[in-house]
């Protein structure tokens, strides 16, 4: 997957969170250190936490993540814009949830069927 690939290339400080984690602890826990899971599904955090006791995962939405500014060195959103009413509200978050020279791992799908996602790290 070359979003884990990627990910795992982002050398970062601090903690790293996953905006729209939905199931993907289960790819990015162990590639990050201090991961933190954000998703507005509470059934589905739930079914993670009974699977991944030791996850840290958070309930709430990604336009207004309940954390200071600067609180992560990475910040992962992965196939979650295109479900959004209002993305620039959840891309506006993970600028104000990034730390100065931290990492935003971003994808959505691809309208070209010769590539199925399109990825930024910046």
């Amino acid at each position: 997957m070359a979003t884990l690939e990627l990910i795992q290339r982002c050398v970062h400080q601090g903690f790293a969170l996953d905006i729209g984690c939905g199931k993907n602890p289960y790819i990015f826990r162990d590639a990050v250190e201090n991961y933190v899971g954000l998703d507005i599904d509470i059934e589905t955090l739930m079914e993670v936490s009974r699977d991944i006791p030791s996850a840290n995962l958070i309930c709430a939405s990604g336009s207004k993540v309940p954390f200071r500014n600067d609180a992560f060195g990475m910040v992962i959103c992965t196939e979650t814009l295109e479900h959004l009413e209002k993305p620039e509200e959840t891309i506006s978050e993970i600028s104000r949830l990034l730390i100065k020279g931290g990492f935003a791992v971003i994808s959505v799908p691809s309208l070209s069927s010769a590539n199925t996602d399109s990825m930024v790290c910046f």
